[in-house]
């Protein structure tokens, strides 16, 4: 029994005996919303903290740049996913000036065409240009040629979905009024260096004239999401994206070769000085080829296991087996690829993979020789600016080399899908060819992987890779 302690006319009373008074959660434990709230509070913090950003972020605002350490490079993808067929949207009276994306029938929508760089050759194909219609390092006047614009500029109809091409980290949201416009820069740490194996970079991606940004800085981004929608806004004359690459040792991000001190200099305007190259050099020592790049990238599967028969054993592990697996899907790729005379230079635990496309017609007369294709043959390395030896043989469709004269006024036209070099000469007429070989010069810069590409057939080299 207890009796309430009361005062009153002077008299005190007490309690017979202290009563305990229960704690508040067992008094809370009676409750359902109390367990409600708690169930929510958990749910909430498990949602945020296991979605895309939650953990990227928490570790990352905990160990500040060491966070780098815990995105995986997986690979890339173009950093459109899907473009209009610009011709079959022309004929239903479609132009990326006039209209957006929402207005593009979804039955007209395709992927991005495989880039291809064209140097000064001024017979380009037409359907690359209308969507590639400048070049990384190219002008303004032609798209292509020796300027000092870098990165490429993708013609897109405004709304176009722009996406992440990597694992990586928002490092800057931007507007830039008289250059970039709105704009994305991605860091994407533990890049395998396609120069020296073994070695890991940091890339960072550029993504310009932007109507609508979809993420914030320090936001962690996968492959493949959308991060914005392409536009105008900046210095640029029609709807498109400009998609760019930095190396990690630029002076700063986003880089432009030159700056307005050196246009003043230069008494140049901005147009002027990117269609006569100034400062040409620093993009090339400070940006890379975004969409060559992307490709090398793009069927990226890590480790390859290269004994297939212990791979297939019972005592291959579990880990063998499934990287088995991915390089089964890789070379199914390849060969669909190829069948579809498309061109594709992938990297694969930083080993170059060359797919070479089904043959183009020359102009040689029937019975005396059709080149089908080209194989190449160099030292597969270089460590200086030294001229080397490119040997050059012209195949029939069985794979042979060709005896007989190949007649005609066709020829050999010599450029690269990777890296950049110089040829001697960089067009070889058939006549040259003596047997079906012929012996070219090439020389090898800027301390990058070369793999040697040829106009007529599609055909690439293996890569002369650089050594330092």
């Amino acid at each position: 029994m207890t009796i309430v302690s009361k005062r009153k006319f002077g008299f005190t009373s007490s309690s017979v005996y202290r009563r305990k008074e229960p704690h508040a959660f067992a008094y809370l434990s009676e409750r359902a919303t109390f367990w409600i709230a708690v169930l929510s509070i958990f749910a909430f913090v498990t949602g945020n903290m296991v979605g895309q950003n939650g953990w990227h972020v928490f570790w990352k605002s905990v160990l500040g740049e060491g966070g780098d350490s815990m995105i995986v490079f997986t690979g890339m993808v173009p950093p459109v996913p899907k473009i209009p067929d610009y011709d079959k949207w022309a004929k239903l009276g479609g132009s990326p000036r006039t209209n957006t994306f929402r207005q593009v029938p979804v039955d007209l929508l395709v992927a991005m065409p495989t880039y291809i760089r064209y140097g000064d050759d001024t017979k380009s194909n037409p359907g690359l240009r209308r969507t590639y219609f400048v070049e990384h390092l190219g002008t303004y006047e032609t798209g292509r040629g020796k300027g000092s614009h870098v990165g490429e500029d993708i013609s897109l109809p405004e709304g176009t979905p722009i996406q992440s091409v990597a694992n990586g980290i928002v490092d800057k949201v931007g507007n830039d009024p008289g250059g970039y416009g709105n704009y994305v820069l991605i860091r994407h740490p533990n890049v395998p260096d396609v120069e020296e194996k073994g070695k890991k970079s940091t890339i960072y991606s550029v993504y310009a004239h932007l109507s609508t940004v979809l993420v914030q800085e320090n936001m962690v981004v996968l492959k493949g999401d959308q991060i914005a929608l392409s536009g105008m806004t900046g210095n640029a004359s029609a709807p498109h994206l400009h998609f760019q690459m930095d190396r990690s040792d630029a002076p700063f991000h986003p880089y432009w070769p030159f700056s307005s001190a050196d246009q003043r200099s230069a008494h140049m305007n901005f147009v002027q000085a990117i269609d006569a190259g100034l400062k040409r050099e620093n993009g090339v020592q400070y940006t890379l080829d975004p969409m060559l790049t992307v490709q090398a990238y793009e069927t990226y599967a890590g480790p390859v296991v290269a004994d297939a028969s212990a791979a297939s054993s019972a005592q291959a592990s579990s880990s063998s087996r499934a990287r088995l697996t991915m390089e089964e899907r890789r070379q199914q790729r390849v060969i669909k690829l190829a069948a579809q005379k498309t061109t594709l230079v992938a990297y694969n635990d930083n080993t170059p993979i060359v797919a070479i496309p089904a043959a183009a017609s020359s102009s040689a007369k029937p019975g005396e020789g059709t080149v089908a294709s080209v194989r190449f043959l160099h030292s597969g390395s270089f460590q200086d600016r030294g001229w080397q030896t490119l040997t050059i043989t012209l195949l029939d469709a069985a794979g042979d080399t060709i005896q007989t004269p190949v007649t005609g006024d066709g020829k050999i036209h010599l450029s690269t899908a990777f890296g950049r070099a110089d040829f001697d000469p960089q067009d070889v007429p058939f006549s040259s060819f003596k047997n079906g070989v012929y012996r070219a010069k090439i020389l090898p810069h800027e301390g990058q992987t070369v793999v040697v590409r040829e106009e007529l057939t599609g055909s690439m080299s293996q890569p002369m890779k650089y050594v330092r």
